[in-house]
């Protein structure tokens, strides 16, 4: 993995440790060498190392196999998983071994 220039979309962990989410997305607006600054999609900045940001998938890209995602990391497998949920598709691959979420919901 490369190191993230200026423009990216890259995953952070978020600074917010009772927040629901882990990671947050965000836009890398400087990059100096070991480190970068990340503009948060939700609002504030952070300056990190670089090792700390993780390239963000392009929007809205969703796949039946995690291993088919472009850039694999914890917070892009996250994502892919939480998306194919939200679309009711239970079953995520990753190579062989087959994730399930659990499906059950409130009924009426």
């Amino acid at each position: 993995m490369g190191k993230p220039a200026v423009a990216d979309a890259v995953w952070v962990k978020n600074p917010d440790a009772k927040a629901g989410n882990v990671f947050v997305k965000g836009s890398v607006v400087a990059a100096d060498g070991a480190n970068v600054s990340v503009q948060l999609s939700g609002g504030g900045a952070l300056k990190l190392d670089a090792a700390d940001a993780f390239p963000a998938n392009p929007e809205g890209m969703v796949t039946p196999d995690n291993t088919m995602l472009i850039h694999l990391s914890e917070p892009t497998i996250l994502e892919n998983v939480q998306q194919r949920f939200a679309d009711k598709e239970i079953y995520t691959l990753t190579g062989s071994i087959l994730l399930a979420m659990n499906p059950f919901q409130r009924l009426p």
